[in-house]
């Protein structure tokens, strides 16, 4: 199994705007460390024993209901209803 972590944040080019990514870590010590997390806000971490698998589910369902801005992980949206959407999968 890939423990570890599913994230959501708003990296720090992108606070003001509705726009956030999506990602995991093995590690969630890394989410410190990681250039692209300087300044990002972290909206929501999700531990999950198998985060490659509930990162697709995660992202087919952010693709359902959110606009895709860039890559496959970027999305843009409302942030509670993004969180809800994690909570979602939390159950």
């Amino acid at each position: 199994m890939d423990n570890g972590i599913v994230y959501l944040i708003q990296p720090g080019h992108l606070i003001g705007l509705n726009r956030y990514k999506i990602g995991v870590l093995k590690d969630p010590n890394e989410l410190f460390k990681k250039r692209y997390f300087k300044d990002a806000r972290i909206i929501y971490t999700l531990q999950s024993n198998n985060i490659y698998e509930t990162k697709k589910l995660i992202i087919y369902q952010l693709k359902r209901r959110f606009k895709l801005i860039s890559g496959y992980n970027y999305f843009e949206g409302n942030e509670i209803d993004l969180i809800h959407l994690f909570i979602e999968f939390e159950a």
